[in-house]
């Protein structure tokens, strides 16, 4: 019961952080997508 209680945790953590990696990601995207949209303001 330990090892599967260990083995839950340990895949909750990883969704977890799966999760938070795609947030920043997506962050990241739409960071680099305003930069090029104000570039192009500009011309």
């Amino acid at each position: 019961m330990s090892d599967y209680a260990a083995e839950a945790a340990r895949r909750d953590a990883e969704q977890r952080k799966a999760a938070r990696d795609m947030q920043n990601a997506t962050w990241q995207e739409r960071e680099k997508y305003n930069a090029a949209y104000a570039a192009a303001q500009k011309k």
